[in-house]
């Protein structure tokens, strides 16, 4: 598994690889840039519940050396691939990284070799992520791309339609928080499957989480279904915890192991 990002020169940075290659990530094509610091994102809590976080970060748009090079990156990492089973998976948070350019280049580069790429998306413009085989926005995020309402499940379900004739070819993912999930595509009815009642501790990394355990199962050659209640089993664990949390295989495996 490798990820491509661009951090600061500062030891937040040197941090982050060092998680990472924890977990056998390779770290190669996270990119330094001096102009800005790694963002970091400071959280106080209390009695289980955040009051307050501080963000230190730069969100200004990365020059075109730095995506040059973390385009370099992912055809290096495409290249070496091959014709193993792999997928890009692209997690905006609009903070200067996925310029308009960078995201088409990423995902052309992706479709030419054959990867799926999924992605979960920010702001207004559906347009950006044209290509990608599977768009995960939340309500809110729906909302945004299409200019409709999304506070219901039936809204959803129109909302998520028009997006779904936005991005032809796409499978649209919209994360409903206690009212599951839902996914469309252009030309198959709706599939929805509601979530396991939890306890909610902490919802940080919930969709991250779904976004990476949907490219893994799908990409493995799991069913719709199948991938839509491990990534909703996942998210449960992730939310059932304090602070980011990576849900690890065994944890899924055990999902397997009763027959779910």
């Amino acid at each position: 598994m490798s990820v491509f990002g661009v951090t600061g020169q500062d030891s937040h940075a040197d941090d982050l690889r060092a998680a990472l290659s924890a977990y056998s990530v390779d770290t190669r094509g996270l990119i330094a840039d001096a102009s800005r610091p790694t963002t970091t994102k400071t959280r106080v809590i209390a009695a289980h519940q955040q009051v307050v976080r501080v963000d230190e970060e730069a969100t200004h748009p990365i020059s075109t050396e730095i995506a040059d090079a973390v385009l370099k990156a992912v055809r290096e990492y495409l290249t070496n691939a091959g014709a193993i089973s792999g997928a890009i998976v692209i997690s905006d948070y609009a903070k200067g990284f996925l310029t308009p350019p960078l995201l088409d280049a990423v995902i052309g580069e992706a479709r030419r070799a054959g990867k799926r790429v999924f992605a979960d998306p920010k702001g207004a413009d559906a347009a950006r992520y044209r290509g990608v085989f599977l768009l995960k926005p939340n309500r809110l995020e729906l909302g945004l791309l299409t200019g409709l309402p999304t506070d219901t499940h039936a809204q959803v379900l129109a909302a998520g339609s028009r997006l779904a004739g936005i991005m032809p070819g796409a499978h649209i993912l919209i994360t409903e928080g206690s009212d599951g999930m839902t996914l469309l595509t252009e030309s198959q009815p709706p599939e929805h499957i509601a979530p396991m009642p939890r306890q909610v501790f902490d919802v940080t990394g919930a969709g991250d989480t779904v976004l990476a355990v949907v490219a893994m199962a799908v990409t493995a050659g799991a069913s719709w279904s199948q991938t839509m209640r491990l990534a909703a089993e996942a998210a449960g664990i992730a939310i059932g915890q304090m602070g980011s949390v990576a849900v690890s295989l065994e944890s899924l495996r055990f999902l397997g192991d009763r027959g779910d």
